[in-house]
């Protein structure tokens, strides 16, 4: 995992490293900008997920952190 990876992971969950706890699972970009391209990279390797977009997301995606995800997390 790329630390870019890595960072837009941990900014979706607030995941604080100490306690390994996960405050939240949301990111909302446009698939197209630079976060969205690295996302999708990251969901085509099964560790975050594509929603549907809604008006409280702009119309835009919202992606989550899967299962998978949280464990690579996990990992130093």
């Amino acid at each position: 995992m790329t630390s870019k990876e890595r960072e837009i992971m941990e900014h979706a969950t607030a995941w604080n490293h100490p306690t390994g706890r996960f405050y939240r699972n949301h990111f909302v970009t446009d698939p197209e900008s630079t976060d969205g391209v690295v996302i999708r990279g990251l969901v085509e390797r099964g560790l975050m997920e594509m929603s549907v977009s809604s008006d409280l997301s702009g119309g835009m995606p919202v992606f989550r952190v899967t299962e998978a995800g949280k464990e690579a997390l996990a990992q130093p």
